[in-house]
Order: structure tokens, then sequence, then C-alpha cells
């Protein structure tokens, strides 16, 4: 049996995240939807993401093959938006595949389809026109039987990555639980680690004198060469990428990607790789993306002064989103200046650089300026930047992504 993983039409509702990545690539708990199925399922054989994405998911992935299924027999595909588990690994196993079905959640999402050779090249040639979920049902429902699985975890907006995250933190720790109560790295001895059974500290870790570790309320799982500076306090659930340096502060509840530097409070958010919050302010029930650089003081509101649901506007909406609390999402390369301020529910879209004091709502990509009187970034000026900022990391700016930023900046302002 392949496997498949494929984007479908409702990408756009993680929008700013998914502009330079495919949905599956997106984080949340220990690691990304990809992995998560790879977790389960060995044999992986094609991705399917926007055809604008191919080259740099291919380059990203280059042992998968991206929107191509080769020559084969049987193909099970499933749903990028699905955060995939045991239960429904069970459920799939169940199934069997002796025969094609349509599996969808009781709101109608496709969660996966059982094709044979045949209908799985049908299945193929509809999902490289990234449509709805609806219509391929409607397509295969005179062919295939259709199952209803309710307890399916989809994600159906870009909150979702926000509330499911302390969930899928504690449960990723679950998996691992020979790992927990190991200390590998350099920890001082003037270093408290509470319930330090359901704590890992990988090799060439480095925790400096009077750093809390507090695993009472969740595992804290700390990889290779991370180095926690004095006086931090890192309260499970917690997740540390590779390298990063965590300069001071409190920690909670939160996942940090590799190669960071995070300082001040930081609680219930998710930080992809190479981020620097390399000082004060707070970061709260917010996600962001890859090569952000926040300012000193840069604060984000979570919770409204009347205690109700915190509203998000895109481009061309304005949603409730039942959360009493969320943050902000700040798309990849996104710059914010000295005491910035971001109010909750904030959408910050790709490449942009906020300047001047309050920013809320939706705020377009490649943007630039204050409040209310945003100018388009410049796009010689914007890789400039870029280029000098991944250099500090010793990272080259491949041409692939330069071609992908410049057609991204295209798109923007078309």
């Amino acid at each position: 049996m392949n496997i498949a993983i494929f984007e479908d039409n409702r990408y756009a509702q993680f929008q700013p995240m998914v502009m330079a990545r495919p949905v599956y690539e997106l984080v949340v708990g220990h690691c990304n939807l990809l992995d998560r199925f790879q977790h389960y399922f060995s044999d992986v054989l094609t991705a399917y993401c926007r055809p604008h994405l191919k080259s740099i998911a291919s380059q990203q992935r280059p042992h998968i093959g991206v929107n191509w299924l080769g020559n084969t027999h049987q193909c099970l595909f499933l749903n990028a938006r699905v955060v995939m588990d045991a239960p429904l690994y069970q459920q799939l196993m169940q199934y069997g595949t002796n025969h094609p079905y349509v599996l969808v959640s009781e709101a109608n999402d496709v969660i996966a389809v059982c094709a044979s050779s045949d209908l799985a090249v049908t299945v193929h040639d509809y999902l490289m026109t990234i449509s709805d979920g609806q219509t391929l049902v409607n397509m295969l429902q005179s062919v295939c039987s259709i199952y209803t699985y309710a307890h399916a975890r989809i994600l159906r907006h870009s909150w979702d990555l926000v509330t499911l995250n302390q969930a899928l933190l504690m449960e990723d720790g679950a998996l691992m639980p020979e790992r927990y109560g190991i200390v590998k790295g350099n920890v001082d001895a003037w270093v408290s680690i509470r319930n330090d059974e359901h704590v890992f500290i990988d090799q060439g870790v480095t925790v400096e004198p009077f750093v809390v570790i507090d695993a009472s309320r969740g595992p804290v799982y700390i990889e290779r060469d991370v180095v926690i500076r004095s006086h931090a306090r890192l309260e499970g659930p917690v997740y540390i990428g590779v390298g990063t340096q965590i300069l001071g502060g409190v920690i909670s509840a939160s996942r940090i990607g590799r190669h960071c530097k995070i300082r001040g409070e930081v609680s219930h958010s998710v930080i992809h790789n190479y981020t620097n919050k390399a000082h004060d302010g707070f970061l709260g029930h917010s996600y962001i993306g890859e090569w952000v650089n926040l300012g000193a003081m840069t604060t984000n509101s979570n919770l409204k002064s009347t205690y109700g649901s915190i509203y998000v506007e895109t481009s061309s909406a304005r949603q409730d989103t039942g959360q009493q609390f969320l943050g902000v999402c700040l798309g990849d390369h996104v710059k914010t200046a000295i005491g910035t301020l971001l109010g909750a529910g904030s959408l910050v879209g790709y490449g942009s650089t906020l300047l001047g004091r309050e920013h809320r709502g939706w705020v377009p990509p490649f943007s630039w300026g204050e409040s209310g009187c945003y100018v388009p970034q410049e796009l010689p000026q914007f890789l400039q930047a870029v280029e000098r900022m991944m250099q500090r990391r010793s990272i080259l700016l491949r041409t692939t992504d330069k071609k992908l930023m410049a057609l991204l900046f295209e798109h923007a302002h078309s």
C-alpha cells in the first residue's frame, strides 16, 4: 500500500503560514504534520502541494515524490490537514485495503481515500487541481464506500494550530517514554529540575546555574546543543529544538523550533526554526513562522478586556474564533520594531516589516511601515535583507528560495 498526502482547497485558511510551505509542513507539538504521517506509515510515496511550491517541497523532502504518483497498484490518500494519531491509524487498518472507500469527518472533510490502481490515477488527476473535498466525494461515491469517522482531528482554521499544541506536546511526549528521565548534557548543580522522570535533555546541551525546569504539568524535551542561560524557567509541556538558545524568561506550554534565540515570556505558542525573540516582551497563544525577528519588548495581546471571543480578520473576511485566548500569527520573514504592540487575533503576512507602535487585524504580505499606512516592500531590498540575515547563521539563500520569494511578491501585488 502506497501512501500519498494531499492539500485541499482549505489551505487558504492557514494563511499567512502556508504562503511559502505546504500545509503538511505546518508544525504542531514536537513535529510537523507530514512527520506524524511518517510515524505511522513508513512508505509515504507522494506529497501533493500547490504547483508553485513543488521545487521547494522537493528540496525539503528529496526522498518523497511531489505531485507525482509513479507506478502504483493501490494507494491510500490522506488529507494533509489531518493530525494523524493511533486511533485513526487503527481505524484505517480495520477498513483494510480490499475495497475502495472514502473516509470523511462529521463536518464532511475528506480524511482518506483508499483507491485501486485505476482509481488512484483518477484521484491523482483531481488532486492536481487543489479542489474541494465535497466535489471529490461526489465524484467517487458511485465507486467507493463512504464511511464517517467522528474522532478525527482535522485542522480547519489557523488558530487550531495553537489550540491543539499543548495537547499534542503531551501526547508526543508519551510516544517516547523510554527517553524521559535521561540527562545527557551539561547541567549545572544549581539547576532545579522538578518531576525529572518527565524531562529529557540531549547531548551537547548546556544548562546554566539557577535555571528551573518544571515538568510537573507536562514533559520537557530538550534537543541537542541547546543553551539555557541562567534564571530561565521552563514549565512543561515544552519542546526545544536543536541549537536553540533560551536567553532568559519563562517558557511554558510551547514548542520552540531549531536554532532560535528566545528571551522573555512565551506561553502556549509555536515558533518555527531560525526565529529571534532575543529580548523581553510577551508572546502568548501565538503561531510564529521561520526567520522572524521580534524587536525588543514586542508584545502581543491574547485576551480581550471584555473576556469575549477573539475575532480574526483576513484579506476577505472577519471570523469569530470562539477562543477567549488567542494571540497573533506571523508569517515567515516578518520583522517588528522595538516596542511593537500586536492586537489579539492579528495576522501578519509573509515578509512584512512593522514599524511604529500598534498593529492589529490583517497585514498584507510584503508590507512595510506603520499601521494604516503600509506600503509594499521593494523586492531587491527585501531579498538583500533576507540574505544578510541568513548569512549570520551561515546559511545560503538558494536560487529556488529567491525564485519563490519573487513569485510570492508578484502574486501579492498583482
